[in-house]
């Protein structure tokens, strides 16, 4: 089962029946904060509405705290990341620490993906060290939620939803991969990540991703309750989360893994 897509729709096997544009094609620059809350107004009449987050276990959230930011690759794990950035949470102890483009912490996530323990419990206790609140976002976390519990201390999580046909085509526009996989593996994340939010006893916001874009004040307004923020500038965030954006997707694309500018 493969095929090109556009327009949000995927085609099976379109190539032997039709000629689309091919998904590396396609331009995918997201809609902006403000766009897509005009946009969700004028169709339904609405300005009140979802924002974006759900917490649960909001009675244990602790003054210290590590924002564990997960989801699906290419599932707006770093869009959330830019929000909390953008809100004033580090996401290390210098700017030279984290990609520009994912916000992703190079040396947390090479200690992560080779299953040291020990030097992902030194990086978080570094940062905690400096910063009694700071955010750590890695897609990979979905799959290992008991290696986080095992190394860093007082985790809140930030699990992030986004369609999942829309993110299982990412994935066949930027890897490759076949669309039916893809989409099988995204469903799969998704099910690990509610698995394990329904037995944790940790803090947990449940993101969802279009419903933040289309509300964009009130997702911040959870977002920073989360995080412990009593104070931030939401017009400044959201342009800055919209610059983020244009890093993210130089000409209207992915840009270097490396978070070059």
């Amino acid at each position: 089962m493969s095929g090109p897509g556009v327009a949000g729709a995927i085609y099976p096997n379109a190539a032997a029946t039709c000629d689309l544009v091919s998904p590396r094609q396609t331009r995918t620059l997201p809609l902006g904060f403000k766009d897509g809350t005009r946009l969700v107004a004028r169709i339904t009449g609405r300005r009140n509405l979802f924002a974006g987050a759900w917490t649960v276990n909001a009675d244990r959230a602790t003054p210290r705290k590590a924002l564990i930011i997960t989801g699906a690759a290419r599932g707006g794990t770093s869009f959330a990341a830019s929000a909390f950035l953008r809100l004033g949470v580090p996401f290390g102890r210098g700017e030279k620490e984290c990609s520009r483009r994912t916000h992703e912490h190079f040396d947390l996530r090479t200690a992560f993906q080779a299953g040291n323990e020990a030097e992902v419990r030194r990086i978080a206790e570094d940062i905690a060290a400096v910063h009694p609140v700071w955010a750590w976002k890695l897609p990979d976390i979905h799959a290992h939620f008991d290696r986080v519990e095992r190394t860093v201390a007082a985790p809140h999580f930030v699990l992030v939803f986004k369609e999942p046909v829309a993110t299982a085509f990412r994935r066949v526009d930027v890897r490759g991969v076949p669309f039916d996989r893809s989409l099988a593996a995204v469903l799969n994340d998704y099910v690990q990540m509610a698995t394990f939010a329904a037995g944790t006893s940790a803090p947990v916001l449940f993101v969802s991703y279009e419903a933040a874009m289309a509300n964009p004040e009130a997702f911040l307004a959870e977002a920073a309750r989360f995080a412990g923020i009593e104070h931030y500038d939401a017009e400044d965030v959201i342009r800055k989360v919209e610059r983020d954006a244009k890093r993210y997707y130089p000409d209207g694309r992915e840009g270097d893994s490396d978070g070059s500018p």
